[in-house]
């Protein structure tokens, strides 16, 4: 009896992920959906690759034929995104103040 060979799963940054997600989508309610889960998900990074995959997206399938529905939670989502970001860029700010704090000499006498 032969082995069955094991795959391995290789494991990408979510934004990676996403945006193939996004690009495969192939109706209204997909898209929804995953704007829903992008949300509620907290990004580590790749915001403006997201950010284009949703705008490319959005505008290329759904803008000319659907209501303000999608185009309201587009906006949602992209605020979401950029509220992450705004806040993931003031935690590297303050993490580099430590850092160089830390790293001056002591001038005390």
């Amino acid at each position: 009896m032969e082995a069955k060979k094991v795959e391995e799963t290789t494991f990408r940054p979510f934004h990676e992920t996403i945006c193939e997600a996004i690009r495969g989508c192939g109706s209204n309610e997909e898209f929804i959906h995953l704007l829903e889960l992008i949300q509620k998900t907290k990004i580590p990074s790749g915001f403006d690759e997201i950010i284009k995959s949703i705008d490319d997206n959005f505008y290329a399938r759904f803008m000319s034929r659907e209501s303000s529905r999608i185009t309201k939670k587009v906006q949602a989502t992209k605020e979401s995104i950029l509220k992450q970001k705004e806040a993931a860029l003031s935690r590297k700010i303050l993490e580099n103040q430590s850092t160089e704090e830390n790293s001056l000499p002591n001038l005390k006498k």
